[in-house]
């Protein structure tokens, strides 16, 4: 069975990975390698519109899509870390498999750094 997400929705396999100095405000992040990527999320148009009191024409997004999709930075086989929150995890074919959406990626991830800390001059970690 071939996995196909929709939208901006992404298909990850977790790693058991636990890293121990990257929180992002207080919730632990996750690793796993991107098994399927969806087209990307649909664009809104803007709409020039012209303001009845001050008579300014300034523009908005309107509720119909253009149908332009905005393009998916992530490819199958990228190894990223995820945020603890906003994935869900589904069981197919007896596996294991997140899924997420593009925007709750926080960062691809160097598999030969298991301490997060290689190429971080800050002062602050150890």
């Amino acid at each position: 069975m071939q996995i196909r997400p929709m939208s901006d929705w992404v298909c990850l396999k977790r790693h058991d990975y636990k890293h121990r100095t990257l929180y992002v405000h207080g919730a632990k992040t996750h690793r796993g390698t991107v098994v399927a990527v969806g087209p990307g999320k649909r664009l809104k148009k803007w709409v020039e519109v012209t303001s009845p009191v001050t008579g300014k024409s300034f523009r908005v997004r309107a509720g119909d899509e253009t149908g332009y999709r905005k393009p998916m930075d992530l490819r199958p086989g990228d190894v990223v870390e995820y945020s603890d929150a906003g994935w869900e995890e589904r069981i197919i074919n007896n596996q294991k498999y997140i899924f997420t959406r593009q925007d709750s990626v926080i960062c691809f991830a160097d598999l030969l750094d298991t301490e997060g800390l290689q190429g971080h001059s800050s002062p602050i970690l150890p």
